[in-house]
């Protein structure tokens, strides 16, 4: 501790003075400044400058002499805190001090212990004086008065030596008290030996009660035997024998007092041991402080020489410093300008990301709008149609007074045609187009540029007729108007005119009566009044000639625009119904497209290691053959026999559904259209198609969308199981769709789903235990011959009335169907599973065909017990006379027709796969049972073993006064009465009890719950004392919680009476067994401590700092001489400092012994949907992962295997494929993104509990670290126009796994091995630039300036890692800009990518000029 505060002290004064040296700096940049504004102001006088400056360094030496005197105190303290050390092993030798009196309190220790040895002999001398007078009074027994005094002189000496003993005893207890007492003052190991030693006083204080209560016990026995003596002398043999005894248990005694004192002298050599080692740690301790001393002052020696030695330097050094100092300031203030400049950028940046962004979401909005735009168009084109027709109505009504020239309202017209002749054409195309359903896309883009066409055709029609119109109107306009003017200037003119000769006239007219010139004045001018009227009726006329032939034109005008009106509505029709059409296809295609089939899924009904599976049902069965039935005549030997031909295998059809997508997809359910491709993971079977034929295809009734296919199978034999010989593959099959189209066939496959044969094998007929009950387990085979048949108790029932006695009083006949089903083994199980009743088999073309045949039950009857019943209607037994008299009659009970069922298989033509008989019992009305139901249960527990172990052995279920009081009570009859009417109903082994799961004769249970024996009592009563035995693996099936969980469980015994024709009816009598403690929860876990985990190995989550959560696999560390960069092999079971399979034992092993003796672990990746991470990404492409069935593989879907794993220790080894490396290289700081496989360690004990065990915490992660990181890179700085080439050497920065750069890892390697030689850093390589250049980040304009890297010549290292160079082509200016260079570096796992930033700033004079 006084170490580390030294050495703290001194890296305090080295700060201080570090700091002081920062803060000089700081004052050189001040006077800096103020020699800058001298310069600035005074510039004249350089040898003032000068001095100012040499008085600035003087006052900067005497700063550092200052510091000098820091250091000088720093020192001081450092002595200091020195001597406070040695104090503090001064210390230490008090404490050692304290450890020698430890030592002397195990001195006292040996000193007690040897009053204890004086002790013990002084008592072993009192027990042989005893033993000498006790032999004493066997010599002289006649002399009681002497053995007398013997005795009292014995039990004086005794007395004494127990005096002396407890003298002695109490010295030791003080001086263990003694002891103890020191034992409190001295430190932890001496603490830990004293509460040792106070155990063994406490020991010895039972020793000395023990021993204490046995001599109190022999005194008293001395005293009774002296009284004894004058009364009895054997009395006094007898007392002697006892005291015999009790000197032997004193002897043991003192012998086991020995072994504590053995015991103690170990502890206190152990204790002596201890301090020794306490000694040695003492030792060393005091000479490592030594040391470090040494070392300290050493290192402080060597600081203040150098600091003397810097302080002593030339002053021209510190002038160069201040230069080189002016000279960093100056690129400081480069780089702080350089990086404003890249701040700006950035921002700029930021808004030029943000507006791409918003034009990306204008554009997309725009899209959207667009889109709807034309939809809506698509809408309202019919309408806009028809506002067209009323426009041009319009136009008929205002186009009256206009003329003008039509031809390029005609060209327009023509033009109409035209156009609409080529959209009629390429609508046509356009429809037929339609029918490519995978060509959509592009029929939608047509649909939208066809339709912009319609609108286009539209607006330029609409524009062309406005226009002819309209410059039509303004020429007509034009001329009317200039006709109207000339029109009213000639009025004008005539009016003039008159009114002028009309004024001549009123002249002329005044002077006739006195001038006769004047009248023929007049007459001329009158002449030339109507020559000017003339004049002026031509010109009307002619003007009226104009006006006609006007109107004309119009009227020429208004029937070309007629025609053309009719032509418009002609291509608004044409348009109306191309609309119509185009709607109409439209809807056509939407209604394909929606119903257009897309995909196929397969819906799963149940799975397969995990995978969704198809049950494929193969029927194995080797061929049989029977005699011709005969029911009159004698088969009571009748069997089937076995054909001398192959083993048969049907699959008669096997049932697949699939969901249609869309559901309502129109697809043909002809089976022409199905097939079905079967694989295996890695190829393709010869079998192929080939070997599943489709059968039948149908829409499920009940749900939309689902497809039923049903297809049978020639080979199932031939289908892989998991797991399989050599690859361990399952075969999987895929349903394909094929339909036409113009284009040709088009194929639709579904997923694909693995093929789990169900092989169908040992076929039995069975009787079920109840009427209609065809589900039910219970194994009652029917016999498999005649001869078994006829002694077996498993028989039919009817009554001598021709009723079923267990069906309703209406129902006349035996209805086979309802006794009879078919059991079945599947894949070589142990038990039979139920296949089902008639209408059930009939699903797999079998049938069950029932036939009499004939039985004659002894020789003297000559009548077979067959011809008492016939079968209707295939499957109705009904009994008659054997005259064939109605049934009714009683003389028939007791008949016993022998029936014969055959399974025949439909597919094969009516091959027999199975036989089984059965007698039919004619019997009396039978009237309900008697039932005892209050037997007192079973209440032995139950726990968990191994194997079938007996759980119940032979436990008395039935006590004989149980049988006497509740059932022959109930009975009211003698035993001997009972005994002469009824039998218990054994099964056909003659021993056990049938047993019933209810009371009633069709409900026979089965499996049978253990055995039911019939045995005698301990009074030798007769039978009918009952004893049950289970096994533990039906116990197990009964009561664990994993199973039916069941608390109790009973089951019924019949006893029969032995006359059917009697009126006594059947007992049946209930046995239960309840547990009262049920043991089947077996549970561990896994600490996250150390006590389980190993502190070196686990880490917290997604972390490299230690924890209990995941593991971390990573290649050889630069510490270990023999590591390769090569990821190691890591081993689970050695992370762990408990096993786990021993965690579960001593877990368990308590309550589940025979469990815990049988465990097992193996490690395992654990499922897919289990393991923490499932894919990843790396570029544009995703990696899903898989674990195979066994748990040892994980890998890519695509068949990479990324890590194994060996189940016996979990032994991990790592794929190397390229995949596997682009994996690992795919984070850079959160291990959260690393490879990552989940490990599961799985558990299992003998069966039947093989998976009961709930092991806790038992799954956790490895991760895979990666070896090295790029943690950045640069390039120093180009300045444009110094030289038109320019060039800089790169320079990465890289570290390992463990946060070793290059150097240090060389450093920890013990200079053995470099960084890029062991991490194969094998080349570094340019993949892409970009630059600012021109505003926004692009490609580089090699017009402008070239950028290219040179790749390191020899081998890399930090000083060769290549270089850049920027060449200057035609550069127009020169502000400063950036350039991006994105560098791949290839090393031994893969590849790792950096981009480093290069700044080019601008041309030398750009900022004097911006100043």
């Amino acid at each position: 501790m006084k170490r580390k505060f030294i050495s703290v002290a001194l890296f305090g004064a080295l700060l201080a003075a570090s700091t002081s040296v920062t803060t000089s700096c700081k004052d050189y940049d001040d006077d800096i400044s103020g020699l800058q504004g001298q310069i600035t102001a005074n510039a004249t006088n350089l040898d003032e400058l000068v001095n100012e400056k040499v008085n600035n360094l003087t006052q900067e030496i005497n700063s550092l002499k200052a510091q000098e005197a820091a250091l000088e105190t720093a020192l001081a303290t450092a002595k200091t805190e020195l001597t406070a050390t040695i104090a503090e092993a001064e210390q230490g030798a008090k404490d050692y001090a304290d450890i020698q009196a430890a030592a002397a309190q195990v001195a006292a220790i040996e000193a007690s212990k040897a009053n204890i040895e004086e002790a013990r002999t002084a008592l072993q001398a009192g027990i042989d004086a005893a033993n000498a007078a006790i032999e004493a009074l066997n010599s002289q027994v006649a002399t009681q008065a002497g053995q007398i005094d013997a005795l009292l002189s014995a039990d004086a000496a005794l007395q004494e030596a127990i005096n002396i003993a407890n003298g002695e005893i109490e010295s030791a207890k003080s001086m263990v008290a003694t002891a103890q007492s020191a034992a409190e003052a001295a430190q932890g190991t001496a603490d830990e030996n004293a509460q040792k030693i106070a155990g063994v006083t406490e020991k010895l204080q039972a020793v000395e009660e023990g021993l204490q209560g046995q001599i109190t016990l022999l005194d008293e026995k001395l005293n009774q035997a002296v009284a004894d003596i004058a009364a009895n002398k054997a009395d006094v043999e007898a007392k002697l024998a006892t005291v015999n005894a009790l000197v032997q248990a004193n002897t043991e005694a003192i012998s086991a007092l020995q072994d504590k004192d053995a015991e103690l002298l170990d502890k206190i050599a152990q204790n002596s041991t201890e301090l020794l080692a306490l000694s040695e740690k003492l030792t060393a301790l005091q000479s490592t402080v030594e040391q470090n001393l040494t070392a300290a002052k050493a290192y402080t020696d060597a600081q203040v020489a150098a600091l003397k030695a810097e302080l002593g330097a030339d002053m021209e050094l510190v002038k160069a410093d201040l230069a080189g100092a002016l000279s960093r300031l100056g690129a400081a203030e480069e780089k702080i300008a350089a990086i404003q400049e890249a701040v700006g950028a950035l921002e700029d940046k930021d808004e030029e990301l943000a507006a791409t962004i918003a034009e990306v979401e204008g554009n997309i909005e725009s899209i959207n709008t667009s889109i709807g735009g034309i939809l809506g168009r698509l809408e309202t084109l019919e309408g806009t149609v028809a506002q067209q027709n009323l426009d041009i109505e319009t136009l008929k009504q205002t186009a009256a007074g206009l003329r003008t020239d039509l031809d390029a309202v005609k060209v327009t017209a023509d033009e109409a045609k035209s156009q609409i002749v080529q959209l009629t054409s390429d609508f046509s195309s356009y429809v037929s187009a339609n029918n490519e359903v995978r060509n959509l896309t592009i029929r939608r883009l047509n649909r939208s540029i066809r339709h912009q066409a319609l609108v286009n055709l539209e607006n330029r029609m609409s524009n062309k007729l406005d226009e002819a119109v309209s410059t039509l109107g303004s020429e007509l306009r034009s001329e009317l108007t200039t006709a109207t003017g000339e029109l009213d200037t000639k009025i004008g003119e005539l009016q003039g005119d008159l009114q002028e000769k009309y004024e001549a006239l009123k002249n002329q007219i005044g002077a006739i009566t006195g001038d006769e010139g004047t009248v023929g004045l007049i007459d001329e001018k009158i002449n030339a009044v109507n020559q000017k009227v003339a004049e002026l009726g031509t010109k009307v006329e002619n003007l009226t000639t104009d006006l006609t032939a006007l109107t004309g034109r119009v009227t020429t005008v208004e029937t070309e625009i007629g025609e053309i009106y009719k032509q418009l509505a002609q291509t608004s029709a044409i348009i109306g119904q191309c609309i119509n059409v185009f709607n109409a296809e439209l809807g056509q295609l939407c209604a394909v497209l929606s119903a257009q089939l897309k995909s196929i899924v397969f819906s799963p009904t149940e799975y397969y290691q995990g995978i969704e599976a198809i049950g494929v049902f193969s029927f194995n069965y080797n061929a049989l053959s029977v005699s011709a039935a005969d029911k009159t005549g004698d088969q009571k030997t009748d069997r089937p026999t076995t054909l001398t031909q192959p083993e048969t295998s049907v699959v008669p059809f096997v049932k697949a559904s699939y969901h249609l997508n869309p559901s309502n997809a129109a697809i043909s359910t002809d089976k022409e259209h199905f097939s079905y491709v079967v694989n295996n993971a890695s190829y393709t079977r010869s079998v192929g198609r080939n070997d599943i034929s489709v059968d039948s295809v149908e829409l499920d009734k009940e749900e939309t969308g689902m497809l039923n296919v049903y297809f049978s199978m020639k080979n199932a034999n031939d289908i892989e199981k998991i797991p399989a010989a050599g690859d361990g593959k399952v075969d999987v099959a895929a349903l394909r769709y094929t339909y036409s189209t113009e284009n040709g066939d088009t194929l639709i496959t579904s997923d694909y789903a693995a093929l789990k044969q169900y092989k169908i094998t040992d076929f039995a007929i069975n009787k079920v235990t109840a009427r209609g009950n065809m589900e039910e387990k219970i194994e009652n085979h029917l016999a498999a011959t005649a001869a078994e048949a006829i002694t077996s108790n498993n028989r039919l029932q009817i009554t001598y009335e021709n009723k079923d006695p267990y069906a309703d009083s209406e129902t006349t006949g035996l209805d086979l169907n309802e006794w009879i089903n078919v059991h079945y083994v599947v894949n070589d199980a142990n038990t039979d599973q139920v296949w089902g009743d008639q209408e059930k088999i009939n699903e797999k073309k079998f049938k069950l065909v029932y036939e009499l045949i004939g039985y004659k039950a002894n020789d003297a009857d000559k009548t077979s017990e067959s011809e008492h019943a016939t079968i209707v209607d295939g499957h109705i037994l009904n009994v008659h006379g054997v005259d064939g008299s109605p049934a009714g009659n009683r003389n028939i009970i007791g008949r016993t027709p022998l029936l014969r069922v055959t399974l025949m298989d439909e597919n094969t033509n009516n091959q027999i796969a199975e036989v089984g008989y059965i007698l039919v019992e004619i019997t009396d009305v039978i009237v309900g049972p008697v039932t005892v139901d209050d037997i007192a249960p079973i209440t032995n527990g139950y726990t968990v073993n191994c194997g079938d172990a007996p759980i119940l052995d032979n436990v008395r279920a039935v006590t004989w006064v149980e049988v006497e009081n509740k059932i022959l009570g109930q009975l009211n009859m003698s035993k001997e009465e009972f005994e002469a009417n009824y039998a218990l109903e054994l099964n056909s082994d003659g021993v056990t009890c049938k047993q019933f799961s209810e009371p009633k004769d069709e409900a026979v249970r089965n499996p049978q719950i253990g055995k039911i024996v019939n045995t005698n009592d301990d009074q030798a009563h007769e039978t009918n004392v009952l004893k049950w035995s289970v096994g533990n693996q039906q116990a197990y099936m009964l009561f664990s919680e994993d199973r039916q969980n069941l608390d109790a469980v009973s089951t019924w015994v019949k006893f029969t009476p032995k006359s059917t024709v009697s009126s006594h009816k059947p007992v049946f009598v209930k046995l239960t067994w309840a547990p009262s403690v049920v043991n089947d929860k077996p549970e561990a876990a896994i600490e996250d401590s150390y006590n389980h985990k190993k502190r070196a190995d686990w880490h917290a989550e997604n972390s490299r700092d230690e924890g209990f959560k995941e593991l971390q696999i990573q290649v050889g560390k630069a510490t270990d001489p023999s590591a390769t960069c090569e990821y190691e092999h890591m081993v689970v079971a050695n992370t762990f400092n408990k096993q786990p399979v021993d965690i579960i034992k001593d877990a368990i092993k308590g309550t589940y012994g025979a469990l815990a003796d049988a465990v097992t672990v193996e490690y395992k990746f654990a499922p897919t949907n289990e393991q923490s991470k499932r894919s990843y990404i790396v570029g544009n492409t995703t990696y899903n992962i898989q674990v195979s069935a066994d748990g040892r593989t994980i890998s890519t879907t695509g068949g990479v295997t990324l890590a194994t794993i060996e189940p016996t220790d979990g032994e991990i080894t790592m794929g190397s494929d390229d995949v596997v490396k682009a994996i690992i290289n795919i984070y850079e700081e959160s291990l959260a993104d690393a490879l990552t496989f989940t490990v599961l360690v799985d558990e299992a004990t003998c069966e039947p509990a093989k998976d009961l065990i709930t092991f806790n915490n038992n799954k956790f992660n490895v991760k895979v670290i990666k070896p090295i990181f790029l943690k950045g890179g640069s390039i120093a700085e180009m300045t444009l126009n110094q030289w038109n080439t320019l060039t800089q050497k790169l320079s990465l920065t890289f570290e390992d796994f463990n946060g070793y750069d290059p150097k240090e890892f060389y450093d920890y390697s013990n200079k053995t091995k470099t960084f890029w030689d062991f991490y194969g850093v094998s080349r570094i390589e340019l993949i892409g630039t970009e630059t600012d250049y021109s505003g926004n980040w692009g490609a580089v304009d090699n017009n402008v300036f070239t950028i290219s890297y040179a790749e390191p010549t020899g081998s890399i290292s930090l000083d060769n890692m290549g270089s850049v160079t920027l060449t200057q082509v035609n550069m127009s200016r020169a502000n400063s800009f950036n350039v991006r260079m994105t560098f791949k570096v290839t090393y031994l796992w893969g590849e790792l990518t950096e981009t480093v930033t290069l700044h080019v700033n601008n041309a030398p004079g750009k900022r004097s000029l911006n100043r």
